[in-house]
């Protein structure tokens, strides 16, 4: 897939195992997930992660949003 696995932790609780893994792309690691799970052996949930310079664009955006009531 062209990515690094960073860490693998074992856990206790809901998930039993967690990794940090570096994909080129989000089709990679949906691809990867797909495949994990196809193997009816385990199922994935992803989290993309954002680095501090997506953080600074996003801050950077004008959002127009009103909460509901408001």
């Amino acid at each position: 897939m062209g990515g690094k696995l960073n860490a693998l932790y074992w856990a206790l609780g809901e998930d039993d195992v967690v990794t940090i893994v570096d994909l080129p792309d989000a089709e990679s690691a949906a691809a990867l997930g797909m495949a994990i799970c196809a193997s009816g052996l385990a199922r994935t949930k992803t989290t993309r992660l954002l680095s501090a310079d997506e953080v600074d664009v996003a801050l950077g955006k004008i959002v127009e949003y009103r909460a509901p009531g408001k």
